[in-house]
């Protein structure tokens, strides 16, 4: 991916169109087996995110503290409502 010096002025939401750009160009110019290698590896990609599989013990504790977060969050939201 070219970056130029132009694109590191621009930040937050206003780089994401320049990084589509960019990477629009680079697909376009791969072949039929490359493109579908890409392919492949970001269907095992999403496939793997979405199974919830973790790597490392560190994951693994940083997923159960979000998802023990979550059902904190939600059961103090269901007392504070049933308490007015």
């Amino acid at each position: 991916m070219l970056i130029t010096s132009t694109d590191f002025a621009v930040t937050g939401k206003a780089v994401l169109p320049i990084l589509v750009q960019n990477l629009r160009e680079e697909y376009s110019v791969l072949t039929a087996e490359e493109k579908a290698v890409l392919i492949d590896e970001f269907t095992q990609h999403r496939e793997a995110k979405t199974s919830g599989i973790c790597v490392s013990t560190r994951s693994k504790i940083n997923d159960i503290t979000q998802t023990l977060n979550k059902v904190q969050n939600e059961v103090c939201l269901y007392f504070t409502m049933n308490a007015i």
